[in-house]
C-alpha cells in the first residue's frame, strides 16, 4: 500500500491528469439576416451583424433577436451607404445618399432598441467626406498623477514607406498638466498587421518616474511636466529583406530600453554599433559602451539584480513573410516565432560596462544553452531562466542558486516562462509546468499536444493548443494552481470573451453559439 501511495504521488507531481470536458454550449441560434459583416461589443453582450440592405442587433447574452431594420422598409431605400456602431454612445449610424453628390443623411438608432434617435433630415452633413490621416495607437492613465496620455501618428502611403518615410508621431498629456509634442522618427513597420491601413508601427510609450519613453527606432526622453524632449537616440535593431516576390523582416531582435535612477541602458544592433550603451537618464550623455559582441547576436532583453545589469542573448523572436499575390493568389501574410541565435546570459557592471561573467564559459553548468532559451523573469535579486535542458534561478554573480532537470518531462523545449503566485510557469512546446520559485522543485507538468501561445480573459488563463501558429483554432482552459485542463474547445479560431473570461462567443456560417468554459 506505501509503494501505491508514492506512485500516485510521483504522478501528481509529473503530470497532472487532463480532463477531457467540452466546454458547454449554453445556446445556439442562427442570424436573422445575411451576416455579411459583423460586430460585436467588448464585454460580448451584444451583437450588430447584416447587410447594405438590413440589419440587426442581438442580445449575445440570451441569444435572442433584440431588433432588426430592413433599410427599403423603414428608410426606402433599397441599400444603405453603410452602417457603424458607435459603442461608445450606444448608437448605430446608418448612412444613406443624400439628394446632391457627395451628400449623405445619417440617421442613429438605439443600439438595444433600435428606436431611431432624431428625424433623418435633422442630421444631413451636407459637406464632402474628409480622409482623416490621424490614426490612434494606445494611451496611458496615470491616477496617481491625474494624467492621462494619448499616442497618435500620421498614416502613411505605400509610397511613403517604401521610401522610408520618417512617422509623425504626437503624444497628447491632458489632467494636470496639459502639453502636446510631435516627433519625426524613423520607424520600423509592420509587414503582416494592418496591411490594409499600409502596415501597422512599430512604436510604443510608458512612464518610468517623471519622464516619458517613447520607443521606436531609438527612443525619445521627454519631460512629463513640460512635455520637452530632453534627448533622444536612434538604432537599427530590426533586420529585414525586402524582395520584389518574397519580403520578410525579423522582429524582437533587441529588448526595450531599460530605464532606472541610475541611467537608460540601451541595445544597438546597429552596423558598426552591435553593444549596450548606458546613457545619463536627465541629459543622454553616453556613459559607456560595452565591448561589441557579434554581429549576428540579438539581445531581447535586459535586467538589473545587484547593481549588474544581466543581458539575455539569444530567444525567440518574430519573422514576418510577406508575398505580393501571384498567378491569381491573393497575398499571403506569414507571422512566425522563432528560436534565434547563440543563447547565454552575460553580466555586466552597470558603473562601467565591464564585462563580469557570460553562461557559455561556465565549466559547472555542463549546459551549452544549445536549442533553446527561455525569457527571463527578475525576482527578489534573481533571474529565472530555462533552457533545453534545466530550469535555472541565476544570482547576481552568475552563480546558480539551483537548476532542475526538465528535458525529461516529455513536452519539448520551453519556450517562454513567468511567476504565478510563489511559482515560475514555463510554457513548453507541448504543454505546461510549473515550479517551486524557491527551491526549484517541479509542482507539476500537463500535457496539452500543442501550446502555440497563452492568453488571459478576466482572471481565466488560456492556452492555444491545435495543429500550427497560423491556425490557432483550439484552445483549452488551464488552472495554473493545479495544473489541470478544466475544458477544451475546437474549431473556433476567433472567439469573444465575457469580461470575466467564464464564457464567449463563437460565430460559424450563419450561426452564433455562446459556451460556458467551467
Amino acid at each position: 500500500m506505501k509503494n501505491v501511495k508514492t506512485l500516485l504521488i510521483l504522478l501528481l507531481l509529473s503530470t497532472a491528469s487532463i480532463a477531457q470536458n467540452e466546454c458547454t454550449q449554453i445556446w445556439k441560434n442562427t442570424f436573422p439576416v445575411e451576416p455579411k459583416w459583423r460586430m460585436i461589443n467588448a464585454d460580448a453582450t451584444l451583437i450588430l451583424e447584416g447587410t447594405l440592405n438590413e440589419v440587426a442587433m442581438i442580445d449575445a447574452i440570451s441569444g435572442s433577436i433584440l431588433w432588426q431594420l430592413n433599410f427599403k422598409k423603414s428608410l426606402g431605400i433599397k441599400s444603405a451607404n453603410g452602417w457603424d456602431w458607435d459603442k461608445d454612445r450606444g448608437v448605430v449610424k446608418v448612412r444613406v445618399k443624400g439628394e446632391k453628390k457627395e451628400e449623405e443623411k445619417t440617421t442613429y438608432y438605439e443600439e438595444k432598441t433600435g428606436v431611431a434617435i432624431s428625424d433623418i433630415s435633422a442630421v444631413v452633413l451636407n459637406q464632402k467626406k474628409v480622409k482623416n490621416k490621424k490614426r490612434y495607437n494606445s494611451y496611458l492613465y496615470l491616477k496617481d498623477k491625474g494624467l492621462t496620455l494619448s499616442l497618435t501618428y500620421q498614416k502613411r502611403t505605400m509610397g511613403e514607406l517604401i521610401k522610408r518615410k520618417p512617422l509623425s508621431i504626437t503624444i497628447e498629456c491632458n489632467g494636470n498638466k496639459t502639453w502636446s509634442k510631435t516627433i519625426e522618427a524613423k520607424v520600423t513597420t509592420s509587414l503582416c498587421e494592418n496591411r490594409a491601413e499600409g502596415g501597422e508601427p512599430l512604436i510604443d510609450f510608458n512612464v518610468q518616474g517623471d519622464k516619458v519613453f517613447l520607443i521606436y527606432d531609438g527612443v525619445s526622453v521627454i519631460d512629463l511636466n513640460s512635455g520637452n524632449v530632453l534627448w533622444q537616440t536612434i538604432f537599427d535593431n530590426a533586420e529585414y529583406d525586402f524582395g520584389l516576390f518574397k519580403s520578410t523582416q525579423t522582429l524582437g531582435r533587441a529588448g526595450s530600453p531599460l530605464s532606472t535612477d541610475d541611467g537608460v541602458y540601451v541595445v544597438d544592433l546597429s552596423k558598426d554599433q552591435h553593444c549596450i550603451k548606458k546613457f545619463e537618464i536627465e541629459t543622454g550623455k553616453l556613459v559607456w559602451k560595452s565591448e561589441a559582441f557579434d554581429k549576428d547576436a540579438i539581445v531581447p532583453e535586459l535586467s538589473i539584480i545587484n547593481n549588474v545589469l544581466v543581458a539575455h542573448f539569444g530567444g525567440r523572436v518574430t519573422v514576418e513573410t510577406y508575398i505580393p499575390a501571384q498567378s491569381g493568389s491573393g497575398d499571403t501574410y506569414k507571422t512566425e516565432p522563432k528560436m534565434k541565435g547563440d543563447f547565454s546570459l552575460k553580466g555586466y557592471d552597470i558603473t562601467n560596462g565591464k564585462l563580469l561573467w557570460e553562461t557559455n564559459k561556465m565549466k559547472e553548468l555542463s549546459d551549452k544553452f544549445s536549442n533553446a532559451l527561455t525569457n527571463m523573469v527578475t525576482i527578489d535579486n534573481a533571474v529565472y531562466v530555462a533552457s533545453d535542458k534545466n530550469f535555472y534561478a541565476f544570482t547576481s554573480n552568475g552563480k546558480t542558486k539551483y537548476n532542475t532537470p526538465i528535458n525529461k518531462v516529455g513536452l519539448g523545449n520551453p519556450v517562454k516562462m513567468f511567476s504565478h503566485q510563489n511559482n515560475i510557469i514555463i510554457m513548453f512546446e507541448e504543454g505546461v509546468g510549473s515550479f517551486d520559485m524557491s527551491s526549484g522543485k517541479q509542482n507539476y507538468t500537463t500535457d496539452t499536444k500543442k501550446a502555440l501561445g497563452e492568453f488571459m480573459e478576466g482572471n481565466v488563463f488560456y492556452v492555444w493548443t491545435g495543429s500550427d501558429v497560423f491556425s490557432l483554432e483550439d484552445f483549452v482552459r488551464f488552472d495554473l494552481n493545479n495544473g489541470q485542463i478544466i475544458s477544451k474547445m475546437k474549431d473556433t479560431p476567433y472567439p469573444f470573451f465575457s469580461e470575466d473570461g467564464e464564457e464567449f462567443i463563437k460565430f460559424k456560417g450563419e450561426q452564433y453559439f455562446r459556451y460556458k468554459t467551467k
